[in-house]
């Protein structure tokens, strides 16, 4: 129903195979629309969830038309096998960007945030159908009004290390991308310069900063140790857990104060803290 006339569109239903509407995307004429209306309307569930293949159906389905984008909004309330989807994803070369949308408990949210992520896209979990209306038309919104696009990092001055997000995605209407990362070195001068393409022209933004003067902040270290925690919890999940991801999430943890699968923190009132208890804490 939100689709305009210079829209293209296609559905691609699957469980463990794949069923879609089109060859390719079509224009979104009133006819278009209705058949596409009526495909999803008359969907019902049934099979397994092969993510792996659903994705390739989709990529094989896009087409060359100029420099109009393309995007797959996939939609899973099932699992499947990660490392197949993730091969998926790497062996679709074109400039395809992929927007995951998880549904209810049972979706493997680290491998729907990993495909995002390689694709440039973003990821949204539902935890009830009551929001997938909005959700996913907040979604929708976001991408019929692309702002920056293509978008590259690069820093002078010293070793960027463990960026994150490691792929930058685009960045939409009423969007926000934060950057944190690590920097070694004894620079006297960072210089930050950030790339993409703005309406079809490109755009470079630059900044810099005095290390020296630029004072402690402890939430920047702490916001960055976040997103590398969450980076080691996404692997964790996807590749099993390992010591060394286990104890340097923990590590990161205890050093800058924060909840994970592996710590936890103990609150106890001033007044009920013994003498005992005291010297242990």
């Amino acid at each position: 129903r939100r689709l305009g006339p210079d829209d293209r569109v296609n559905v691609i239903a699957f469980d463990d195979d794949v069923d879609p509407l089109y060859g390719q995307p079509r224009a979104a004429s009133p006819e278009v629309r209705r058949d596409a209306t009526e495909y999803v309307t008359n969907l019902r569930s049934g099979g397994g969830t092969d993510i792996a293949y659903a994705l390739t159906r989709a990529f094989a389905s896009q087409h060359e038309d100029g420099n109009r984008p393309r995007v797959v909004i996939f939609l899973t309330d099932g699992q499947s096998e990660a490392n197949a989807a993730l091969e998926a994803v790497a062996r679709e070369q074109r400039d395809v960007r992929v927007f995951t949308v998880g549904i209810g408990t049972g979706v493997n949210r680290a491998l729907l945030s990993r495909l995002a992520a390689e694709k440039r896209g973003t990821f949204t979990y539902i935890d009830r159908a009551a929001q997938i209306e909005p959700e996913v038309g907040h979604l929708y919104a976001q991408i019929a009004r692309p702002l920056l696009v293509g978008i590259s990092l690069e820093v002078d001055g010293a070793v960027a290390t463990r960026i994150y997000p490691r792929t930058l995605p685009d960045l939409f209407v009423d969007d926000e991308l934060v950057v944190a990362g690590r920097f070694r070195g004894d620079a006297q001068l960072l210089r930050f310069t950030v790339r993409g393409t703005l309406s079809d022209r490109a755009l470079e933004m630059e900044t810099a900063v005095t290390p020296a003067s630029a004072g402690q902040h402890p939430w920047v270290g702490r916001r960055w140790a976040i997103a590398r925690v969450d980076h080691l919890l996404e692997r964790i999940e996807l590749e099993g857990v390992s010591t060394e991801l286990q104890q340097e999430v923990t590590s990161l943890a205890l050093a800058y104060n924060f909840v994970t699968p592996y710590t936890a923190f103990l609150a106890i009132p001033e007044r009920e803290v013994t003498a005992a208890a005291r010297g242990t804490l």
